[in-house]
């Protein structure tokens, strides 16, 4: 039998007490919570029916929207949770043990056909058909499985991974940084209980960055040589020190081929940006004979 205990010691050098691993040890729990539905749905009650009801707060999903829950095991009370809710999930597990319980208890809670069970492995499963991926706390090795699902989901897709909340619980469950996958991406963290928070990722800015109005279009999207002033930039450090701030005044020179920079001018100074910067500033288009644009701006073309 394996050990539900880790190899490596924590402390001190004198310390050789040993860490449970936690996955495995949530494994048995949960497996018995399957074979025993009245107490699985006890234990999966009280600790995830709020956690998931904030993380769809913090998705900001729309009705209907498909769901691929990567880690279910073999009590998917996530996934129930969320079919609940009106979704149409896919759990995932790569133990075929686990997917078959999952399936025996949501047929015993009277879901046997609101979710589609797979075996398959988050570091390699295909996400691109789904609208959003949740990810749980014990899945492993979660950076090469987000690397995958940041890698392939859709366009306005957004995952919702598990994090251990606190320091202390680091020794027990891997903690992924959202800031690993670099400034690309749009994030938000909230605390769900007193262990585990939920960090939210997407390409596309959250819908309440994207300034009111129709006239707000992406900078990506602004015409070549067309006057615009710019209204809001995402939080990154490497967008200021280029002069993009709200205000400043910009006209697109060129697009470089193959997915290359965009050249435009700030007040007159030329720089080179990437178009996954470009998508996420928005800008107001104005004519120059609107007057508001600046000598600066229109020389920049130069």
């Amino acid at each position: 039998m394996r050990s539900m205990y880790r190899n490596e010691p924590f402390g001190s050098e004198n310390t050789r007490l040993r860490l449970p691993d936690i996955g495995k040890i949530t494994k048995k729990i949960e497996d018995i919570g399957s074979r025993w539905p009245a107490l699985g749905h006890l234990y999966s009650t009280f600790l995830y029916t709020d956690v998931v009801d904030r993380e769809v707060e913090l998705a900001g999903l729309k009705p209907g929207s498909s769901i691929l829950h990567i880690g279910c095991g073999s009590l998917p009370f996530t996934a129930l949770a969320l079919a609940e809710k009106g979704y149409a999930v896919t759990g995932v597990d790569n133990d075929p043990a686990s997917i078959a319980a999952a399936r025996r208890f949501t047929e015993y809670q009277g879901a046997g056909g609101a979710i589609t069970f797979i075996e398959d492995d988050g570091a390699s499963v295909d996400p691109s058909r789904y609208d959003a991926i949740w990810v749980s706390l014990n899945v492993a090795p979660k950076e090469e499985v987000l690397k995958n699902l940041l890698a392939g989901m859709r366009e306005g897709g957004a995952i919702i991974y598990r994090n251990p909340r606190k320091k202390k619980f680091t020794d027990l469950y891997e903690q992924i940084l959202p800031e690993t996958f670099g400034e690309e991406y749009h994030h938000r963290r909230i605390p769900t209980d007193r262990v585990k928070e939920a960090v939210c990722m997407r390409r596309a800015p959250f819908p309440e960055e994207i300034p009111e109005g129709s006239c707000h279009i992406s900078l990506e999207d602004l015409g070549t040589d067309r006057p615009a002033r710019i209204r809001h930039i995402p939080d990154y450090s490497l967008i200021p020190p280029l002069g993009l701030r709200p205000g400043k005044e910009v006209i697109i020179h060129c697009r470089h081929p193959m997915g290359g920079p965009i050249v435009l001018s700030v007040e007159g100074r030329r720089v080179a940006l990437a178009r996954e910067f470009a998508r996420r500033i928005f800008v107001t288009e104005a004519e120059v004979t609107e007057g508001w644009i600046s000598r600066k701006a229109v020389a920049g073309r130069a």
